[in-house]
């Protein structure tokens, strides 16, 4: 992997070795304590890896918790370690908080072996998420993964079972879960009071397209061989893919680099939506792309004959952008990240009529909704987000850095680690949201029906299909994930 780490003999018996045990029984992380509850009062040290864009608002999300401290960041990319580093202590002054001295690492092994660090939050490109949450399971630390889990359907299995074997607490990143439009679509869905559920609406967006940048030169000081990590060296850089201005990793609107719309919003719509109507840790038995779905659009299909369909509700009028809408004999219901609407009073959220819906064009501002700190100074800003905070809910729309803020979601996680107990979003919920993505992918790519086994993780009768490289790809050496 690199000689810093042989160096160390790290590779002989390491989660990414090349001796035929990587990620196995014998790692060098393996033993660590699993089942010790961390005091109500202690502090929880949580590293980050992964400093592009999502990861450090999640962590100073984390860090704005009383009793969480992120202590450590790691990335390929030295600028976005530095900037990482900045922003945490930019963020700790701000905020009066006290941190033990913040570290920063290049390379993740090296993260791991930091006896301080409780917990890890793991921002790095899908194609990093699952081998290094194993290897975090495997070192004793507690894994907050970001949304989709996993890159392929075998990755996505190894975590589930590396979870469970070394004990470790992991949250997925789908924090629409703790949403409270979301939650009221899952009560009412679960509920029964729909009826028999026909169709569900879940626009997300388009499946990843072919490569078409131009290769540029490597930044000095990006990694981009560790960058690549399992994926061939085929895959050359360019500044959409690793933006250095702080924008959003263009990795994934390409095939083989990530998976499009398919999984970036799919395994938040596509993930509420099973949550809805009680397929947690199951899945479809049928997957249609559009050249053979009778709706011309990627249609999923249940055992119990519910279609769930990636494009809004056309009796609606309008593009309700990215959101779930859920149809029974009885009625349906509706929710995205600001709205949630129902068309029975009964099935409103407490106080309130769900039922009037916006005017055209009136909606709640799209997906973020509106902007909570428009127009606010520096030091409003500051005092919005402490006030925030101290409420322990999500704050609606958006961040002062443009992203989400989920108290809910991260105290979720926090309080499963003191507890020992599974958050709100464990390793198979985001397994199973993880794999309604990528079979959705596959059969984009084979533009044909193909008939899955959700209890298996197995197309029915299908060699194709069932080699194809989301299912399972030859990750390059020494960067491979063994049978747990």
């Amino acid at each position: 992997m690199s000689s810093k780490l042989s160096r160390k003999n790290f590779l002989k018996t390491s989660a990414l070795g090349t001796a035929g045990v990587a990620f196995g029984a014998k790692s060098v992380f393996a033993g660590a304590n699993t089942t010790q509850k961390v005091a109500p009062s202690d502090v929880v040290n949580v590293a980050l890896i992964g400093c592009g864009a999502q990861g450090p608002n999640v962590a100073v999300g984390f860090n704005g918790l009383s009793d969480v401290n992120v202590i450590a960041g790691c990335d390929v990319f030295g600028r976005k370690r530095d900037e990482f580093k900045q922003k945490i202590e930019k963020n700790n002054i701000a905020s009066g908080l006290k941190s033990k001295d913040f570290k920063t690492y290049e390379h993740f092994e090296d993260l791991m072996e930091n006896k301080d660090i409780d917990a890890v939050i793991i921002a790095t490109p899908d194609h990093w998420h699952s081998l290094i949450g194993v290897a975090g399971c495997q070192a004793g630390k507690d894994i907050y993964v970001e949304k989709p889990m996993s890159f392929s359907i075998y990755e996505g299995q190894q975590l589930v079972k590396a979870t469970r074997k070394y004990g470790r607490i992991m949250q997925t990143g789908s924090m629409q879960r703790s949403l409270p439009t979301f939650e009221q679509l899952a009560k009412i869905g679960q509920s029964g009071v729909l009826g028999k559920i026909r169709t569900i609406y879940a626009p997300v967006g388009d499946a990843p397209g072919e490569i078409d940048y131009k290769e540029q030169a490597v930044p000095s000081d990006l990694n981009w061989d560790k960058w690549l990590g399992p994926l061939s060296t085929k895959f050359y850089y360019n500044e959409t893919l690793c933006p250095t201005d702080g924008g959003w990793g263009g990795w994934r609107w390409y095939k083989g680099l990530g998976g499009g719309y398919t999984t970036d919003w799919g395994a938040h719509m596509f993930d509420c939506a099973q949550w809805a109507i009680g397929k947690d840790g199951n899945g479809p038995v049928k997957v249609m792309p559009p050249e053979t779905s009778p709706y011309g659009v990627l249609t999923y299909v249940y055992d119990n004959g519910i279609e769930m369909l990636q494009h809004n509700d056309p009796w609606d009028g309008q593009e309700s952008g990215n959101s779930v809408k859920i149809i029974g004999e009885n009625g349906w219901i509706y929710a995205d990240r600001s709205n949630y609407y129902c068309s029975n009073a009964e099935w409103s959220r407490d106080g309130q009529d769900d039922t009037t819906l916006p005017e055209p064009g009136q909606g709640g501002g799209g997906p973020g909704g509106p902007n909570p700190f428009e127009g606010l100074s520096e030091e409003e800003i500051e005092a919005k987000m402490a006030e925030m905070r101290e409420g322990g809910g999500f704050v609606p729309g958006q961040s002062r850095d443009g992203m989400e803020v989920n108290t809910k979601h991260y105290r979720s996680w926090i309080d499963g680690i003191k507890n020992r107990m599974d958050p709100n979003t464990p390793v198979e919920t985001g397994q199973s949201s993880s794999v309604v993505c990528n079979i959705g992918n596959i059969a984009y790519d084979l533009k044909r029906t193909l008939e899955w086994n959700p209890m298996t993780d197995q197309f029915m009768g299908d060699d194709e299909a069932n080699s194809h490289r989301i299912m399972k790809y030859e990750m390059r050496s020494p960067y491979q994930i063994d049978e747990i």
